[in-house]
């Protein structure tokens, strides 16, 4: 297969896996979420499949508001790929309202010619620092 038509069957994915949690799509969340999903939260929290599973099916989740920007799509292979992209967002969980300002990043494979996300990761963005720290931590 060329890469341009694997590069858009990859970016499929991904808007059909963002459009679910706009619209609280939990059958469209639970066909594109491989059974070994790992979530890593911004506060580094490990969540699997059935953790996130529970989120969307919770009465109380709503996302108001997400944009995702600064897409890249890093094919591996015929049946793997890497999304990279920026999550501006908002919503509600259990009666707690929060904003998103995050990096994220998602492990995706194809198998049985359907593709599948395994892992994603959100890592908070922060400003960038003045006072000699960098975004690795003190300068030596």
């Amino acid at each position: 297969m060329d890469t341009v038509a694997l590069r858009e069957e990859v970016d499929q994915l991904r808007k059909a896996w963002n459009a679910a949690w706009l619209e609280n799509d939990s059958a469209t969340v639970d066909r594109l979420m491989a059974p070994e999903y790992v979530y890593i939260g911004p506060n580094g929290q490990v969540s699997d499949r059935s953790i996130i599973m529970g989120v969307i099916l919770s009465p109380s989740y709503k996302l108001h508001h997400a944009e995702w920007t600064e897409v890249q799509i890093k094919l591996l292979s015929d049946s793997a790929a890497v999304i990279i992209d920026h999550l501006h967002g908002s919503g509600t969980l259990n009666g707690n309202t929060f904003t998103d300002d995050n990096r994220c990043s998602r492990v995706c494979l194809r198998r049985n010619g359907a593709w599948q996300i395994v892992f994603e990761q959100a890592s908070e963005v922060r400003a960038a620092q003045v006072d000699g720290e960098s975004s690795l931590g003190k300068r030596p």
